[in-house]
């Protein structure tokens, strides 16, 4: 819970369901909410594996062109659904 708290990811907030933490929006959400969520949690995982003595769990880094490309898969996505 250490290393869990300073990322505000504690058990508490994640208490119910999906919709606790607002994942059952993903699909209204623009890609760049989704990406910068996506970096705050990669960033706690990464750090969570490094106080063990592990390597990054996400090693990625997600640049302007793989952003572009999300979104488009992502807005065709939600188009067909």
């Amino acid at each position: 819970m250490t290393i869990a708290g300073p990322w505000g990811r504690l058990p508490d907030s994640l208490v119910g369901s999906v919709h606790a933490v607002g994942a059952d929006r993903v699909s209204t959400l623009e890609m760049p909410e989704i990406l910068g969520r996506w970096h705050g949690f990669s960033l706690a995982l990464n750090s969570v594996n490094r106080s063990m003595g592990k390597d990054d769990l996400y090693p990625f880094v997600i640049t302007p062109v793989i952003a572009e490309k999300l979104a488009w898969v992502h807005e065709l996505v939600r188009r067909s659904a």
